[in-house]
């Protein structure tokens, strides 16, 4: 006696040779399987494909409003610009002030510098002058403005000339050289 395969609702494991065509037959239940298996294919695929162009789309649309949202709170008078705005100033005042300093100091040291040269140019006149005046006038001091001085001069070392010695001439007097030194002052009343 021959064996016959049983039949039930799930695939058989060869060709059945009562059913038309003795092709492979699949039952019910095989048929819900597959058919659950490609919607969730067709499911997952189209999710994916949603996803990606709704996510790019709202992505690209988030990032918009985010950033104008940012850039909102930085609107001049909003107090994330007051914020940054009282910040940038206080470190530029305090920059400024620095190099304030520096080019202050540089220019005070540079009309100091002037100042002080131009005072000790003058200074340097002034003690020229009184050094020049002094060894000139051989150290002889107690001059009266206006009044006529007979006076004896010979080379100087420091100066061309220097008095080395002076007479105050007096009114109703005659000055002449001596007669018997030509290297003297001889005086007689006037007449």
């Amino acid at each position: 006696m021959r064996e016959e395969p049983i039949l039930n609702d799930s695939a058989t494991t060869g060709p059945d040779p009562a059913s038309p065509g003795g092709g492979r037959r699949f039952g019910g239940g095989a048929l819900a399987g597959a058919a659950i298996v490609a919607l969730v294919i067709g499911a997952g695929a189209g999710y994916a494909i949603g996803h990606s162009n709704g996510a790019d789309s709202g992505k690209t649309d988030g990032i918009a409003q985010g950033k104008a949202q940012e850039a909102a709170k930085y609107e001049q008078g909003k107090p994330a610009y007051q914020a940054i705005y009282e910040e940038g100033q206080k470190a530029g005042t305090a920059t400024g002030e620095k190099q304030g300093e520096k080019r202050g100091e540089k220019k005070g040291k540079e009309v100091g510098f002037q100042q002080g040269k131009d005072v000790g140019v003058k200074d340097g006149e002034q003690q020229g002058v009184q050094t020049g005046a002094n060894a000139a006038l051989g150290g002889l001091s107690g001059w009266q403005n206006g009044a006529l001085y007979v006076v004896t001069a010979q080379d100087g070392a420091d100066v061309p000339t220097v008095i080395t010695s002076r007479h105050l001439m007096a009114a109703g007097t005659n000055y002449r050289l001596c007669a018997n030194d030509q290297q003297r002052l001889c005086e007689s009343p006037v007449e």
